[in-house]
């Protein structure tokens, strides 16, 4: 869009720029070079990666996920970044290294990105590590979702191939974006087919936006989100029919009638983004990071919060997953550049180059008002489009938002280059430069500083009011599931968030001050761009840290001699641990029966009747399980899915056998154990002992999976084969 500018020696810059992004990924993840280290993963555990069903390249062929209930298609792997990185260095380095490496690759599709506009070299640089590290990508990464990082950097590389009016091949370059989508689709589904709307749109508008643009230009422009769309659609083939089977059809609640839209309403809008925690995108730990953040830097917000929780207190106060923080000078720089494309002279973009900045500021916009979701006015609308109801979390929508910013972002700095660095002299020292711009300095620029401040000043009044509504607000935790220790600690820590926050706008507003000055310019240029870039690496890579978090995989999955009976031969038979069951056991009971389950069982292969996670409910699954309702069912249910051992606490086997199967009594103690602790914070471990509190019960009913009989009706209806299959 503009004009090359320092554009000499490319190669040593583009390396140091490599390198530099390659640095800050090791120096943040440099324990994942521990032999016995390993990055928490939510949505990927190692587990899960390790499994025989999970098992590259097979996997490339189709899946079926045996583990967990009595299997399910899961359709293929699909040719993308994530598996194609999982193929290559197995799962134990893909357990250390997805993260790091998925961030990096999306800092050099941001780089490149930048370089395609023609930006300065340290423009692309910084504005690759202001994506690389925002913290709404980089704490999805380190929750699990590493795909979010790959799909973002597909997306960058796919602006960037978006041709400029009149540049050349252009259907090329079109192809190219294409193909862009549809790897970001590939790697993030539903979220990928939401970033498609956002490319699509700014493929018609660059073209729509051009100064005299003709009829012809208008038909081009449309023509141009064809040709995107078809490659998109060409390379995400595969993965939106795997998202229409697994996600979309035989699903409880996907039907697309008003109806079934107006009952799945509370559960699609549940991770909605409350206005207030809008917030986050400013001041990083206000409401907390991870739910598991300690000293008192535990998320305390209510996104995942089930709805009518503070009625009735049923379902989850709250779950976060991700952080919100763009950074202070990020956003400073941002509105820096959309108040200049506001302007009619003076401003340091073409006309083109402004109405790009406005489109991404409306984008920015419209993203965060459709993340309140239920909290807001929009959502409602685009829940009744078609199959839009099939998004289960509007906050989803807070990735363009940060796309948005990020892009703002990098035209700011350009935007200062062009305007206040890109000069011969300087306006004399750094102290008179300033006064006098604030004196005599152009009326524009000072109006803008002073609505800055204002800002500040308005952000020290709420500090203020934050800090005197301290006994209200710790009322409210501790009503909200929190103890009052807790609720202590949290507004302690977010006490002292806000107050870093302060410190580090003064910080940005004394940095664009100097620069607004001319004072940085010429050949200060190099030392204003190391400021803004230090001052955003430090403060984002800070916000950053509470979500990387490590453990020991090797002690953490070893095996036990519970885990040992069930991983010989565990086709044989599956293991269930019921809810009403475990909740009645001893301390540690339920959550290591959760743990087993989400992590040793996938690790060791046992297979488990038990769900590890189903955000989306099968047809099939719930019919199955509907015919089951009470617990005097299950052994029928355990007896049909081939079920032959239970978990649950040994004095229960009498109370099992006579209210659960009062007439055969086929429950019997397998083998009793118990778990022991050397002292508190050591690992917890599991011990065989007759005594044993605990024990592995064995049915003795369940059915074979396979058995030969001379007798047979075939049944043409589901609903009679399921009634006589419940039947005793």
């Amino acid at each position: 869009m503009s004009k090359p500018e320092a554009t000499s020696k490319q190669t040593p810059i583009a390396l140091f720029s490599i390198a530099v992004l390659a640095l800050l990924m090791a120096f943040l993840f440099a324990k994942s070079f521990s032999a016995d280290q390993a990055l928490f993963s939510n949505d990927g555990p190692l587990g899960a990666n390790v499994a025989e069903q999970a098992k590259v390249p097979e996997i490339f062929t189709g899946t079926w996920a045996d583990l967990n209930w009595v299997g399910g298609h899961a359709g293929s792997a699909l040719p993308n970044i994530t598996y194609g990185l999982l193929y290559l260095v197995g799962p134990i380095n893909y357990a250390k290294f997805y993260p790091p490496v998925s961030l990096f690759l999306l800092g050099l599709a941001a780089w490149f990105f930048f370089k395609r506009l023609k930006f300065h070299p340290a423009v692309c640089l910084i504005g690759a590590i202001a994506a690389m590290l925002n913290i709404n990508v980089f704490s999805n990464s380190c929750w699990g979702l590493a795909s979010r990082a790959t799909m973002l950097a597909s997306i960058f590389f796919a602006l960037a191939m978006i041709p400029q009016p009149g540049s050349k091949w252009q259907i090329p370059k079109l192809i190219l974006a294409g193909f862009g989508v549809g790897m970001g689709i590939m790697e993030g589904y539903d979220i990928g087919a939401i970033y498609s709307l956002y490319v699509g749109t700014f493929a018609i508008f660059i073209t729509l936006a051009a100064p005299g643009v003709t009829v012809k230009q208008v038909a081009g422009g449309f023509a141009k989100g064809a040709v995107i769309a078809v490659a998109a659609g060409l390379l995400a083939a595969a993965a939106l029919i795997t998202l229409v089977q697994t996600q979309v059809q035989g699903v409880v609640g996907m039907a697309q009638d008003e109806k079934t839209k107006e009952i799945r309403w509370n559960e699609a809008t549940q991770w909605s983004l409350p206005k207030v925690e809008s917030l986050r995108v400013l001041i990083p730990g206000l409401f907390g990071y991870r739910v598991d953040t300690g000293d008192g830097g535990r998320y305390w917000g209510r996104v995942g919060q089930t709805p009518g929780w503070d009625e009735h207190h049923q379902g989850i106060p709250r779950h976060s997953g991700s952080g919100e923080y763009a950074g202070v000078l990020v956003l400073l720089i941002a509105a820096w550049a959309l108040a200049q494309s506001l302007r009619e002279t003076g401003s340091p973009y073409s006309k083109l180059e402004s109405r790009v900045v406005l489109f991404w500021a409306v984008a920015a916009v419209i993203s965060l008002v459709l993340a309140w979701g239920r909290h807001g006015p929009l959502y409602r609308i685009i829940y009744s489009l078609p199959y839009f109801s099939t998004i289960r979390n509007p906050i989803k929508f807070m990735h363009p938002f940060h796309l948005s910013v990020g892009i703002m972002f990098g035209y700011g700095l350009q935007g200062l280059w062009r305007k206040h660095l890109n000069v011969v002299t300087r306006s004399g020292d750094l102290l008179g430069a300033v006064q006098a711009f604030f004196k005599n300095g152009p009326a524009f620029e000072r109006k803008w500083f002073y609505g800055a401040i204002g800002f500040g000043a308005i952000s020290l009044v709420g500090w203020l009011l934050f800090v005197s509504s301290k006994n209200e607000l710790s009322k409210y935790l501790i009503s909200s599931a929190m103890s009052e220790a807790d609720a202590t600690a949290i507004l302690k820590y977010a006490n002292g968030e806000l107050g870093t926050y302060i410190a580090c706008l003064i910080l940005s507003l004394g940095i664009l001050a100097m620069i607004s000055s001319g004072a940085m310019a010429g050949s200060s240029a190099r030392v204003a761009f190391v400021l803004i870039g230090l001052v955003v690496t430090v403060d984002l890579a800070r916000a950053d840290r509470p979500w990387i978090n490590y453990y020991n995989y090797k002690a953490d999955y070893a095996a036990n001699p519970i885990i040992d009976i069930l991983k010989e031969k565990p086709y044989l038979q599956r293991v269930t641990a019921p809810p009403y069951l475990r909740a009645q056991g001893l301390e540690y009971f339920q959550s290591i029966c959760n743990d087993w389950l989400q992590h040793h069982f996938q690790y060791y292969n046992v297979q488990s009747l038990d769900i590890v996670q189903m955000p989306r409910v099968p047809e099939d699954y719930a019919a199955f399980n509907g015919k089951f309702p009470r617990p005097e069912d299950q052994p029928r249910r355990w007896e049909l899915t081939n079920t032959r051992f239970l978990l649950a606490p040994a004095g229960f086997l009498q109370a099992i056998n006579e209210q659960l199967d009062p007439a055969k009594k086929r429950f019997r103690i397998h083998t009793a154990f118990r778990f022991t602790q050397a002292e508190a914070g050591a690992p917890i471990l599991t011990e065989l002992n007759p005594a044993g509190p605990l024990a592995l019960f064995e049915f003795t009913g369940a059915l074979p999976r396979v058995r030969l009989y001379a007798n047979w009706t075939a049944s043409t209806s589901d609903t009679n084969t399921l009634d006589t299959l419940a039947s005793p």
